[in-house]
């Protein structure tokens, strides 16, 4: 069935707002494992996601729910935190857009 056109708008001003910060370009495209110098990226990462294919898969309305999208921006958090150390400046990174993430759906749901 897919999201609701006020659904799938609300998820996409979300994104917008959480790529307005510089920080969130880490987290723009897929990780690349050489030019992101994560060798081992997919050793521990078994699901990769970032907010460019979360805005694809928002634009093909390939999300049944909003509790599948929140899936998906939460595996891109976790995975950095797979991948970087809680107390790395990547890793702190990871925690501050968490956090406002965290904030823009404190009231978001089915």
């Amino acid at each position: 069935m897919g999201l609701s056109e006020s659904q799938r708008n609300r998820c996409i001003s979300i994104l917008d707002t959480l790529q307005s910060y510089s920080i969130s370009k880490m987290f723009a495209q897929p990780v690349d494992p050489d030019r992101d110098n994560v060798p081992n990226y997919f050793n521990s990462v078994k699901k990769p996601m970032d907010l460019g294919t979360v805005r694809t898969k928002l634009m093909n309305d390939e999300y049944n729910s909003i509790a599948e999208w929140k899936e998906d921006m939460d595996l891109i958090w976790n995975n950095s935190l797979l991948v970087n150390s809680k107390r790395s400046i990547l890793g702190i990174i990871t925690l501050d857009m968490q956090s406002k993430y965290q904030s823009l759906v404190k009231f978001l749901t089915d």
